[in-house]
């Protein structure tokens, strides 16, 4: 039970096996800022990776709620089950509890992060990602227009590793009914992202 306890909650530190089937890259770090609770999905469909930006998930049960409406189906135990022992190589998540956390890709791949947004009292609150490959020289930087969508939405971004010259595009789901229902563009960030080139 434990093991799936630290499987499910969001911001929990953890690092991906070792092990890239494609090989390994300079870093790429997905970060996400709002009020969210996120998933990816790497290349093979039964491996996972779970992190939360703003507040803790402070229940087991809690979790659960939230990998639910993030389109995960079957039985507490099945879960439990899915998420203990499913990880991507190569992917890492560090966590604060505050706005913005982050995950990182060391494996070249493809991947796609879905993002629930939480409810926060009745506010809403801005959304984004941000995606940048390297880490002490920004090799290429992208930045998603922040979003104001309503609690239970969902967005999702699909991207490669290394990051390719391409702009990535996001999509929304406003209702949370997994269909898409508005897209977007991310934009281009500087060398010195997220220093003083910054895409606003």
């Amino acid at each position: 039970m434990l093991s799936g306890v630290a499987a499910a909650a969001p911001n929990l530190p953890a690092r991906g096996n070792v092990g890239c089937e494609q090989g390994q890259v300079q870093p790429t770090t997905l970060s996400i800022e709002g009020n969210l609770y996120a998933v990816v999905r790497g290349e093979h469909n039964n491996r996972y990776a779970f992190g939360g930006s703003g507040r803790y998930v402070l229940s087991f049960q809690g979790a659960l709620v939230l990998v639910r409406k993030l389109g995960f189906k079957g039985t507490n135990a099945q879960l439990v089950r899915r998420l203990s022992q499913s990880t991507i190589p190569g992917v890492g998540f560090g966590g604060s509890g505050r706005s913005s956390s982050d995950f990182t890709f060391t494996c070249r791949g493809s991947y796609r992060v879905t993002a629930l947004v939480r409810r926060e009292s009745n506010a809403i609150t801005g959304t984004r990602f941000w995606l940048k490959q390297g880490r002490l020289r920004v090799i290429r930087a992208f930045c998603m227009p922040e979003q104001w969508v309503p609690a239970d939405a969902l967005v999702s971004v699909s991207f490669r590793v290394p990051l390719a010259r391409t702009p990535p595009v996001f999509e929304i789901d406003w209702d949370g009914d997994h269909k898409v229902d508005s897209i977007g563009p991310f934009r281009s960030g500087g060398a010195r992202f997220p220093n003083t080139e910054r895409c606003e």
